[in-house]
């Protein structure tokens, strides 16, 4: 089977099982609406990546520039970016990111580096990660891990779903765009790479740690981020598709882009806590 032909295959899964193509939960007119609350500083959009808070408050960037850096993100034309139906990331964009990440993930955890993976959105994408963080493990990765739930504040805790760090209430895994969780763990953890969303994705990156950030059509912080020269490959994902979906695409990729390793013997966990 040629490269060719494997691109060809994920980009007709991506479609079919709606990581790509239309987002119909993001239409371009919410798209916009975010944009204009992000270069007001609001939190929930910036994620508490410092960087971009900053630009924004020196006036280095405005809603319209953002606009055009979320339409490249997306692989869209502003006039699609702007219309009030469905948003949408280009297919073969998404493809060719994800392919970028698999290598990335697998160059490190080959090297053996300290991993940590979390995400703000455990509806979504749990199993996605872990199936990452297991692939990357398998690889010689040590992955940071937890065996117990850690206070951030008066009502939630920072808690781990196999090896994918989330935000939890105690009854349960929240989405959250807070940056709070990851900064409590990265207090007593240095991991070399992270794979991550939202605030987790901007604790990683205002300490300087080589990202890998996923975005939603309505996360224009990632693409900023990388717009400011921080350390993230930003990789467009609609991240409000089923959890067992999302677990399937990463076998999907790893059998495909990754065969060569996952038939390696695997190896013993080592895992830093």
């Amino acid at each position: 089977m040629t490269a060719k032909t494997i691109t060809s295959e994920l980009e007709a899964y991506l479609l079919e099982h709606g990581f790509s193509g239309d987002i119909p939960q993001n239409s371009g007119h919410k798209n916009w609406l975010v944009i204009k609350k992000l270069v007001k500083n609001e939190p929930f959009y910036t994620f508490g990546i410092k960087r971009v808070e900053q630009a924004v408050k020196n006036h280095e960037i405005t809603a319209a520039q953002t606009r055009d850096i979320m339409t490249k993100a997306s692989g869209i034309t502003i006039s699609r970016f702007s219309r009030r139906g469905a948003g949408h990331f280009d297919t073969a964009l998404v493809a060719r990111k994800l392919t970028e990440a698999m290598e990335e993930i697998n160059k490190r955890a080959r090297a053996e580096q300290t991993m940590v993976f979390a995400t703000g959105h455990p509806g979504a994408l749990v199993g996605f990660m872990n199936q990452l963080a297991i692939w990357a493990e398998s690889l010689g990765a040590k992955i940071v891990t937890t065996d117990r739930s850690i206070q951030v504040n008066g009502r939630f805790k920072l808690d781990q779903l196999g090896q994918v760090f989330v935000a939890s209430d105690n009854c349960s895994a929240i989405h959250t765009h807070e940056p709070d969780y990851m900064d409590i763990l990265l207090k007593d953890h240095q991991p070399d790479f992270a794979v991550a969303d939202h605030g987790f994705a901007a604790a990683a990156l205002n300490r300087n740690i080589p990202t890998i950030g996923f975005y939603d059509t309505d996360d224009p912080a990632i693409p900023l981020a990388a717009h400011f020269d921080l350390p993230v490959l930003g990789v467009p994902i609609n991240d409000n598709c089923y959890n067992s979906d999302g677990a399937t695409l990463a076998n999907y990729i790893i059998e495909r882009f990754g065969a060569d390793a996952v038939r390696q013997p695997r190896r013993a966990r080592t895992r830093t806590h």
